[in-house]
């Protein structure tokens, strides 16, 4: 799920100097990006605004796209978010976390 102020925030990130230098993506190339997050995600639009993320409040609108979103899990590297760890059933889990957990959900399900 994503929200237009997450776009908005990947766009931004793409365009960091020392992300930009490393990827070397055109604008063409990031505007094709960040339309597939638009495209093949599903789009939402927060109805509420939520105080969670106190030492980076910019980081509430992943939470507040997760909530609206009904999501099981938000996925993030940002420390401000996955020492979160838990917001209303949403479990905050590092790219690492969520890899194990549908590991060992894969196989649960093959057994």
């Amino acid at each position: 799920m994503v929200s237009e102020p997450i776009l908005v925030e990947i766009e931004r990130v793409f365009f960091y100097p020392r992300i930009n230098k490393r990827l070397r993506l055109s604008d063409k190339a990031i505007a094709g990006i960040v339309a597939g997050f638009a495209t093949f995600g599903e789009l939402v639009t927060p109805q509420q605004r939520l105080r969670v993320v106190e030492a980076d409040p910019d980081d509430d609108m992943f939470i507040e796209c997760a909530v609206e979103g009904k999501a099981d899990y938000l996925v993030s590297g940002d420390p401000h978010l996955t020492d979160i760890k838990e917001y209303e059933g949403i479990q905050i889990l590092t790219p690492a976390q969520f890899v194990i957990l549908l590991e060992r959900e894969a196989r649960r399900k093959a057994a």
